[in-house]
């Protein structure tokens, strides 16, 4: 009986999404720390309700940095910590309440993009 060909790969999927890209002056990285909970907070509970796709820090470095513990870790990245990041969220609508609505940008800490529509192949 001869091999049967390989099966294709399926298509790419083709998803939108709409990213949020911010962020905060370097020498500010103190006053964001403090206010990280309440932004953690608030992005877990956007992940929670399938509103948040991912979310993260942008570096410098390929050393990694878990904010949760940043302040008790001395690492590469102290010289330059993170001062920028991205959020993917699943709907245009969650994505301007984040702008608007998460402690970072009310307590003045960081500065955001407009929301930009990403189209995205997923393989």
């Amino acid at each position: 009986m001869p091999d049967s060909p390989p099966e294709a790969p399926a298509p790419p999927r083709r998803s939108v999404y709409f990213v949020v890209e911010y962020e905060w002056e370097p020498a500010a990285v103190e006053v964001v720390r403090r206010v990280y909970p309440r932004h953690r907070a608030d992005t877990d509970r956007l992940g929670a309700a399938g509103q948040l796709w991912m979310i993260g820090t942008l570096s410098h470095s390929d050393v990694a940095v878990d904010v949760d513990t940043a302040e008790n870790t001395r690492t590469a990245e102290d010289a330059h910590p993170p001062a920028r990041a991205i959020a993917v969220f699943r709907d245009r609508l969650a994505a301007e309440r984040f702008r608007v609505e998460d402690p970072l940008f009310t307590r003045h800490c960081a500065t955001s993009s407009p929301v930009q529509r990403w189209s995205a192949l997923e393989h």
